[in-house]
């Protein structure tokens, strides 16, 4: 069965909640499944992983307006 990974950054806790919802209506018309996961932890996390990843558009110093918009669903 074949897999789809979509990623979006879904900051605030209205966005978790149409994709949340669009996602059981999806599983409920048709037999697939998914999942919304959700950041946890601290700030040294992301940013190491951004530091370790050349050629990317997202740089260390563009995470903290991402994580001052970020809502916990």
């Amino acid at each position: 069965k074949p897999r789809i990974i979509i990623v979006c950054s879904a900051l605030k806790g209205s966005y978790h909640s149409m994709l949340r919802a669009e996602i059981i209506l999806e599983a409920e018309a048709s037999q697939h499944s998914g999942k919304l996961p959700t950041m946890k932890g601290s700030r040294e996390v992301p940013t190491g992983r951004i530091m370790k990843c050349q050629g990317h558009f997202m740089m260390a110093a563009m995470l903290d307006s991402q994580l001052k918009t970020l809502e916990s669903p």
